[in-house]
């Protein structure tokens, strides 16, 4: 049996004590997703990839307002993507339909004080610079990390059970909440790299989009060792899978907002 660790997100009591402490995070620039007329799939990834968006893409209008385009288009802007930034990320991050940049805004309606803030879905994840310190300070190596911009924050304090909504919709906790100052908030934005299953593990659906499917029936942890892993990996359906220097010093630090589960198969 092999064992690794991870940073998860806790359990919280309710939606709304959940949106309460991590706020919502929005992406300013993403690859559209792609709407196929050969498999009738419309399908988009919706992971992060460590870079701003180039200057060349933001005036695509796909790329600055969110949604899906046909085969061709999705194409060409993929194509482009992968001139300006592939060298940049690595063959590590590949170049979907759907891929998010970098620029991040964050929403949320308490005064945010965890450590780390669940606020974005896929490999990325917000932390409180104080705590990037401390991991800095172990010794480990952080991934790569972005401005993180704060639309509205509210002036409630987040540890405090959060109010119900008029419209009982956990969202509007946001726009109901009384505007506080965003200044002196330290928080940035990282990237992780995320784990796959071996290249052969999928099988092309569609010749027309590039659809895959992966037929691999063993954990995505079953493929790597330890000293395979950076400090720090994305791991779908488990979290961020951590080395032992990020444990021990999760250990000694003591974050919020975090959790450390042990993972086994």
């Amino acid at each position: 049996m092999a064992n690794y660790w991870a940073l998860a997100q806790p359990s919280y009591d309710t939606d709304y004590s959940s949106l309460n402490i991590n706020g919502r995070a929005k992406t300013r620039y993403s690859i559209p997703g792609i709407d196929c007329h050969s498999c009738g799939e419309t399908w988009a990834t919706f992971s992060m990839l460590p870079t701003y968006c180039p200057d060349e893409l933001k005036s695509e209008p796909s790329v600055a307002k969110p949604g899906v385009v046909p085969v061709a288009e999705s194409h060409r802007i993929v194509d482009r993507a992968k001139d300006l930034i592939q060298a940049e990320i690595g063959a590590a991050f590949e170049i979907l339909p759907g891929v998010r940049f970098a620029e991040c805004s964050l929403d949320i309606p308490s005064r945010p004080e965890a450590s780390v803030l669940w606020s974005v879905l896929g490999n990325a994840m917000v932390i409180s610079k104080e705590f990037g310190r401390a991991l800095e300070a172990c010794g480990i190596d952080l991934p790569p990390t972005f401005d993180l911009d704060f639309g509205k924050v509210g002036k409630r304090n987040a540890n405090l059970p959060p109010p119900l909504p008029k419209s009982g919709e956990p969202i509007d906790l946001i726009r109901e909440a009384q505007t506080a100052s965003t200044q002196d908030l330290e928080y940035s934005l990282v990237v992780l790299e995320y784990l796959t299953h071996p290249a052969d593990s999928y099988r092309l659906v569609c010749d027309t989009c590039g659809r895959r499917e992966c037929e691999a029936r063993a954990p995505l942890l079953s493929h790597v060792t330890n000293k395979d892993l950076p400090d720090m990996i994305w791991c779908p359906g488990v979290g961020v899978v951590i080395s032992d220097g990020v444990r021990e010093c999760v250990s000694r630090y003591g974050p919020t907002n975090v959790e450390l589960r042990e993972v086994a198969f």
